[in-house]
């Protein structure tokens, strides 16, 4: 009963955000409009499901703008303006954001890392008839910049470790103490950011991970002197009794196992655009700091929608 009601409930905001789209007065074409309303309307409703939207009537022209830009990548003949799109607003915005992941990296760097990701972009819309936005493009995008920055540093840490070439009785062994409270502070940060998420994607990601919410909280309130005399058992976060689920049996028999993914995929890139800004600058104050940020890339594997 309870499902019913939350379908019917989509039903009536998808009918809404259409009849708002419909006010709009480009593109020209009505062909055009309805199909980027319905667009729109889907992508708000996800959102919604995971993040109530503070003004509905700017976000749902944002989104509207977002799927204008997708159309206009699909056909190049629709035209793209500074009032249909703020494109430079876009791309400063990416720019920006991965400054902050890598404060090392010039200007130029970020601005092929954008272009790249763009490039991205543009394969999979013009390649899936299908291509569907389940967030705002800057978000996607933002994963996307994330994703490349990362590949990045796993192809530097290739060309620069010498430790590649030795063998196993030389590699070092486990993580050292300092490794191991830098690990705890970046863990800290992401278990702060965790709980500031909305209701339901801290139930689904505790279900899937098999994480202790009491554990969380307890890491997120420890003080320096904590984390450097108990990092270990700070970041132990999994649960005693409850282990981690399977998408398919979060589902419950009620939901495809697709939409559970998509909705998780959604809720790791929300953690992780708050997340990475944050680390990064903890990774920059040790030495060790590249030894982390592999550390941080495959924590990334599972935290960033691809």
């Amino acid at each position: 009963m309870a499902i019913n009601k939350g379908y019917k409930a989509e039903l009536r905001i998808k009918k809404q955000v259409v009849e708002e789209c419909l006010k709009f007065e480009y593109p020209p074409r009505e062909d055009l409009k309805v199909e980027l309303a319905k667009s729109t309307a889907i992508s708000f409703v996800w959102m919604a499901r995971t993040r109530t939207p503070s003004n509905p009537k700017y976000q749902i022209e944002s989104l509207y703008k977002d799927h204008y830009f997708l159309l206009h990548l699909k056909d190049e003949s629709i035209r793209l303006t500074a009032r249909t799109y703020d494109y430079q607003g876009l791309w400063q915005r990416l720019k920006s954001l991965i400054l902050k992941i890598n404060p090392k990296w010039n200007p130029d760097e970020a601005d092929d890392t954008v272009g790249d990701a763009l490039k991205v972009l543009v394969t999979k819309v013009k390649s899936k008839n299908d291509f569907s936005l389940y967030s705002s493009l800057p978000s996607y995008l933002g994963a996307i910049c994330m994703n490349l920055c990362f590949a990045h540093y796993r192809e530097e840490k290739k060309k620069t470790n010498p430790l590649k070439t030795l063998p196993k009785e030389y590699a070092p062994a486990a993580v050292t103490e300092e490794q191991l409270i830098m690990l705890a502070e970046v863990n800290q940060v992401v278990a702060a950011d965790f709980l500031g998420l909305d209701e339901g994607c801290k139930k689904l990601l505790l279900s899937h991970y098999g994480w202790d919410q009491e554990k969380v909280a307890t890491l997120k309130d420890a003080s320096n002197d904590e984390l450097k005399t108990n990092a270990q058992t700070l970041i132990q976060v999994s649960s005693k009794d409850e282990k981690p689920k399977t998408l398919v049996q979060l589902t419950n028999g009620k939901e495809k196992e697709t939409t559970i993914r998509q909705r998780k995929n959604r809720c790791l890139t929300a953690l992780s655009l708050k997340s990475i800004p944050t680390v990064v600058e903890i990774l920059n104050n040790y030495d060790q700091g590249i030894e982390i940020k592999k550390m941080l890339e495959q924590r990334l594997r599972d935290k960033i929608a691809k």
